[in-house]
């Protein structure tokens, strides 16, 4: 996994770290010859991304915002530990999440938890010419094309 840090002026891979299928943390006969150390334990990809945000934030690395996108069916803003960490630390960001995550809203009885589906709902009252479509890039099959929907 890798840490990119994205300016006009280009994009640059500022941290990076190895994800491990639990089979290979709990064999550690297979880890071994691999060189990877007893003291290295199972972490899943939003932990992981989480300790490479917390180096940057360490480092001084000056960034407004940070954005994660899809794993493999999940999503690093379904891992509801790394989404808190992001706002305890006043980090902006831009994840994507499944339309049945609870997300902290206000509600008609203040804070509360809603489903992404019923946020969305509320707000496609918006009229579709007041979005914009957004590209994040080229991706492996094209640009990639964001839209309210």
């Amino acid at each position: 996994m890798f840490l990119a840090y994205a300016a006009p002026a280009g994009v640059a891979l500022i941290d990076r770290a190895l994800y491990l299928p639990k089979v290979w943390t709990d064999d550690r006969e297979r880890c071994r010859p691999a060189g990877i150390g007893d003291e290295v334990g199972f972490a899943t990809k939003p932990q992981l991304g989480q300790a490479m945000l917390e180096r940057a934030v360490a480092a001084g690395v000056p960034f407004r915002w940070v954005t994660g996108d899809s794993v493999y069916g999940s999503v690093y803003g379904g891992d509801r530990r790394l989404r808190v960490w992001l706002e305890q630390h006043a980090i902006p960001h831009v994840m994507a999440v499944k339309r049945t995550e609870p997300l902290l809203a206000m509600t008609g009885r203040g804070p509360g938890q809603v489903p992404a589906e019923r946020l969305l709902a509320e707000v496609a009252e918006v009229g579709p010419e007041q979005w914009l479509r957004l590209s994040a890039g080229q991706g492996s099959k094209g640009k990639r094309l964001y839209e309210p929907v």
